[in-house]
This record gives structure tokens, C-alpha cells and sequence, in this order.
């Protein structure tokens, strides 16, 4: 009888101890939780590398219409002064509108310099925190 009841202890005691631990299907779960976070984190990396190069083309645009319009800005002024001098059979009333007209240009180019800077300067910043997290993968 108690050989008996040793052996059924002792059969328990295997059976608890194989028991203990993630089944087959739970390991494959694990894995496959594990495998779908490295694929979602290559994907995440790739999809900021392509935003990090298009946000770079968008600056380089941007500095471009920038360099235009500060170039239409000179040239702009440089009406502006020709429009102040002395003109012949030119009145005072026409003068006055011309020069209202070319300060109306010359206000509007510099505004769009100015919301050009700041786009420039959104653009730049996100630049850098694209390059901080593309660093974080590293």
C-alpha cells in the first residue's frame, strides 16, 4: 500500500513538473508576437526613412522659391526707386499710385518670404526629430 501511494506521489510529481512552463501553442503565440513586432518596427523605420526623404526634397524646394522670391524682392525695390524718381508729363496723383502699387508687390513677396521662413524652419524641425528616431533604431 505504500509503495503504491509512493508511486502515485511520485507519478504527480512528474506529471506537475512537465506541466510547468507555456504549452506548444502559447510558445508559438510568443513567437509570432515577437516576429510581428520586429516586422512592424522595420516597417516603422522604413516609412520614417522615406518621410525624412521627402520632408528633405520639400526643403530644398523650399529654399529654392525662397532664393526666387528674395530675388523678385530686389528687383522689386530696385522698380520701386526708379518709380520715385522724376518721370516726364507724370503727375503727382500717378506717381502716388504707382508707388502704392509696387509697395502693395513688394508687401505681398514679403510675406511670402516670411511664411516661407517659417515653413522652412517646420520642415527643419521635423527633419531633426525624424533623424532622432531614425538614430533610436540604430
Amino acid at each position: 500500500m505504500r509503495s503504491l501511494l509512493l508511486t502515485i506521489i511520485f507519478a504527480f510529481c512528474i506529471f506537475s513538473i512537465s506541466s510547468c512552463g507555456p504549452s506548444a501553442s502559447e510558445k508559438a503565440q510568443i513567437q509570432q508576437q515577437h516576429d510581428d513586432s520586429i516586422k512592424n518596427a522595420i516597417e516603422h523605420k522604413y516609412e520614417i526613412g522615406n518621410e525624412f526623404k521627402t520632408d528633405n526634397e520639400k526643403l530644398k524646394k523650399l529654399r529654392f522659391q525662397m532664393e526666387n522670391e528674395k530675388a523678385s524682392l530686389e528687383v522689386e525695390n530696385a522698380k520701386m526707386n526708379d518709380l520715385k524718381g522724376f518721370k516726364f508729363l507724370r503727375t503727382a496723383n500717378e506717381k502716388a499710385q504707382q508707388i502704392k502699387n509696387k509697395s502693395l508687390k513688394i508687401q505681398s513677396i514679403q510675406d511670402n518670404i516670411s511664411t516661407m521662413e517659417q515653413n522652412i524652419t517646420q520642415v527643419q524641425d521635423k527633419i531633426s526629430s525624424l533623424k532622432s528616431e531614425l538614430q533610436n533604431f540604430q
